[in-house]
C-alpha cells in the first residue's frame, strides 16, 4: 500500500502543477510505471525471480536424482516442507539435511 499512496500523492502535486495536459499525462505515465516497477511487477523483475525458483528447483531434482542414483533409502528420509510457509531458511537446512545424508 506503501507504493500506491506514496506515488499517488506525487501524481497529485504533478498534475495540480502540470501546464497542460500533456504534462498531466506524462504525470500518470509515470505514475503507472512507477506503480509496475516498485511493485516488482516489470517483466525483467519477475522473469529474474522465475529463474531463481526454476533454478533452485532444478537443483533439488539434480540432488534428489543424485541422492536415487546412490541408493538412498527413500523410507528413511522425511523432508517435510510446507510450501506455502516455507522460507529459505527451511529449504536450506532441507537441502543440507539430504546432502549429509548422501554423504
Amino acid at each position: 500500500m506503501d507504493v500506491i499512496e506514496s506515488n499517488y500523492s506525487v501524481l497529485e502535486q504533478r498534475i495540480a502543477a502540470a501546464q497542460d495536459f500533456w504534462e498531466a499525462e506524462r504525470a500518470h505515465e509515470r505514475y503507472l510505471h512507477n506503480l509496475v516497477t516498485q511493485s516488482f511487477l516489470s517483466h525483467a523483475s519477475l522473469c529474474r525471480q522465475f529463474g531463481e525458483v526454476f533454478g533452485q528447483a532444478r537443483d533439488l531434482c539434480q540432488l534428489v536424482a543424485q541422492a536415487r542414483a546412490n541408493g538412498v533409502d527413500w523410507g528413511r528420509v522425511k523432508v517435510c516442507l510446507h510450501v506455502n510457509r516455507a522460507t529459505q531458511h527451511d529449504i536450506a537446512h532441507a537441502v543440507v539435511a539430504t546432502s549429509v545424508i548422501l554423504h
